[in-house]
């Protein structure tokens, strides 16, 4: 629906995506979109190692700087190493 509508990316969280991410990103890649991926503050960035270095990688990498899903948060700046 995202692609037909017109988006040009989709990026979804590596931390809900664990166990099919080759067959996601090949989806969004056939729907004509970027595929990327994100990261929750947690999740330890070696986590997205694989994805970007797949066959087929993820163009795009979010580093999150808050928790999704909780409004009026302060920027973690130590994710900025990330």
């Amino acid at each position: 629906a995202f692609g037909k509508a017109g988006a040009s990316g989709f990026t979804f969280h590596i931390e809900v995506a664990r166990d099919n991410w080759k067959e996601l990103i090949q989806n969004i890649k056939a729907k004509g979109m970027r595929p990327g991926v994100s990261l929750k503050p947690g999740t330890p960035v070696e986590d997205v190692f694989p994805l970007v270095e797949a066959e087929t990688p993820v163009e795009l990498v979010l580093v999150m700087t808050v928790e999704p899903g909780f409004g009026g948060q302060k920027f973690m700046p130590e994710m900025m190493d990330k």
